[in-house]
């Protein structure tokens, strides 16, 4: 616990700075969620630039905060103003902390998704340890993947202080959301009580408690299902109050679709939103130069460190092939990989070759019959509540203004593209969600009640409230993916009171060597295994003759075994 805390505040001390720091350099409107957000993605792209010429740990961790420190002195007004504004907001915070308590528990348990012991936390030692690896995915397919956000765990692991990586930023990103999303439906109620933007916001805010399986794992998912959330209950706002907001306005969002494409690309509709802005402000030629360039600042350093693990610009994608380094995967593994990830969205399990392979009306079927009803339910309205309001607007019997148009176009592309590339709902559970529900959008209702600062709405009893019914929920969570209930999950372990649980690994399992260019790689002694989990690197799931060091050492890089090598 004290580990996860102080990863925690470090993690949001630096991501606070940096996100005041730009906004006001930028002279653009920001709340403190999105000055937390760019905080992120500016913390971002400064250790993805660094992970191009050093290993990004704790001395790079002190480098940073030693510069923030410095910041501090120009933006001291822009911080008091923030604390101040936070002083004010006593009943949210209040209504928030039960939320984030229980999910601080949550947090100390174990790593649980599959890929997080397949290759995610590898990754992230691979981070940790060198500088960009040259040809690294031919080691081990999936570390071309390179989520952009496994620069920043890796920055804020402190493995050299605990011995063991602390996973704190979905949890910081979690509360995040939390705080914003009650103290939206908090300003909204008062306002104007029950309406289409309540519900909407009550949705939303139910689907980042679903995400929270997510809190303990060092996974991208996180952030590629709640970003895009967070930018369209924005323009939803902006469509249902009617708001016709500058450029200016719509940066803190636009940095945010540009960044969470560099964390995964499963998110690329989001893109749709930039294209209609500076369709629409296509004049403020000068403005738009300056959100370009630093588009490109956010984005360069992650091509880079695609092109250098992988050879390719964006991987695993073969029609974008623009460079022959030696350490370039070959073009047949670049599919085979993709092939992979879309066979086993499709049909996961043994069959998901063939169905990799399979037209729409073969998978189809098979995926359809996997689904539960709910998830049923939810695709089909996702597909057809969009075009119901597009039908309505090409018979003119609906107005569609920029935001209403980004709201409803960028969730109906989302389902589309989901549903071709990789349809697994992990992926595609933001799109599904708010395409579902996009007719609130015109579903005009208010209820307003006038005893809303009666006795029963005093924040005390709401808190105990919001205790009384988050306990059971959360620790069904707990129940689910630890095996025991909050109480035990700090009882399990007299080290849980310093550092989160480590990821489970199988009983008895062993590992054993094999030799590449005079180095030892790792691999599980059981040929059943496919997971490293947190074992020291070189590490992969299995024993991979194909490869050899380009030169003397792990940093100089692999390359694969042709005939022609």
């Amino acid at each position: 616990m004290i580990a996860l805390f102080f990863s925690s505040i470090l993690s949001l001390y630096l991501f606070i700075i940096f996100g005041t720091f730009i906004a006001k350099i930028g002279k653009f409107p920001t709340d403190l969620t999105e000055k937390i957000l760019i905080g992120l993605v500016v913390t971002n792209t400064i250790t993805a630039s660094l992970s191009l010429f050093l290993p990004i740990n704790i001395y790079i961790l002190i480098a940073l905060l030693i510069g923030c420190s410095v910041l501090v002195f120009f933006i001291r007004d822009e911080i008091n103003t923030l604390f101040y504004s936070l002083q004010k907001k006593k009943n949210v915070i209040l209504y928030t902390l039960p939320f984030i308590l229980i999910a601080f528990f949550i947090s100390i348990g174990p790593p649980q998704l599959w890929d997080a012991g397949l290759y995610h936390i590898q990754s992230i030692k691979w981070i940790e340890e060198f500088a960009v690896v040259p040809g690294l995915a031919n080691l081990h397919g999936r570390f071309g993947f390179n989520p952009n956000i496994f620069t920043v765990f890796a920055l804020t692991s402190l493995f050299e202080i605990f011995k063991q990586e602390i996973f704190s930023i979905n949890f910081i990103l979690f509360s995040v959301f939390v705080l914003y999303f009650i103290n939206q439906l908090y300003i909204i109620y008062k306002q104007y009580g029950i309406n289409n933007l309540f519900v909407f916001n009550i949705v939303v805010f139910i689907a980042i408690l679903y995400f929270s399986s997510n809190l303990t794992d060092p996974t991208p998912d996180f952030i590629s299902l709640t970003f895009p959330l967070f930018i369209l209950s924005k323009l939803f706002k902006y469509a249902v109050l009617k708001e016709n907001k500058n450029l200016d306005a719509y940066i803190p969002m636009l940095i945010l679709c540009v960044y969470v494409l560099t964390v995964k690309l499963a998110v690329l509709p989001v893109v749709i939103l930039p294209v209609l802005i500076f369709f629409k402000f296509r004049t403020e030629t000068r403005k738009l130069i300056w959100i370009m360039s630093f588009f490109s600042i956010i984005m360069l350093p992650w091509l880079i460190r695609n092109v250098v693990i992988s050879g390719w610009l964006i991987y695993p994608f073969q029609s974008l092939d623009l460079f022959s380094f030696d350490w370039k995967v070959p073009i047949d593994n670049v599919i085979k990989e993709k092939l992979t990830v879309t066979g086993w969205a499709r049909s996961p399990g043994e069959h998901y070759w063939a169905a990799a392979k399979m037209h729409i009306n073969e998978w189809f079927p098979i995926w359809w019959n996997r689904l539960i009803l709910t998830d049923k339910v939810e695709f089909l309205a996702s597909l057809f509540s969009p075009l119901i309001v597009f039908i309505g607007y090409l018979v003119k019997k609906i107005k569609i203004d920029l935001n209403t148009f980004s709201f409803l176009l960028i969730p109906f592309i989302g389902v589309l593209f989901w549903l071709i590339l990789a349809p697994d709902l992990r992926f595609g559970k933001t799109f599904v969600i708010t395409a579902a529900i996009s007719p609130l959008l015109y579903l005009k209702f208010q209820f307003k009640f006038d005893h809303y600062n009666t006795k029963y709405f005093k924040p005390i009893y709401v808190f105990f409230a919001v205790i009384i019914i988050l306990v059971p929920l959360f620790d069904s969570f707990s129940k689910k993916y630890f095996g025991s209930d909050i109480i035990q999950i700090t009882q399990k372990s007299p080290n849980r009171i310093i550092t989160p649980q480590l990821i489970e690994r199988p009983a008895n399992m062993n590992f054993k060597t094999f030799d590449v260019s005079g180095i030892k790689i790792f691999i599980p002694a059981d040929k059943s295994e496919d997971r490293c989990f947190d074992h020291c690197i070189p590490c992969i799931p299995g024993h991979n003759s194909s490869v050899r060091l380009r030169k003397k050492t792990l940093q100089s890089g692999f390359i694969y075994i042709t005939d022609n090598n």
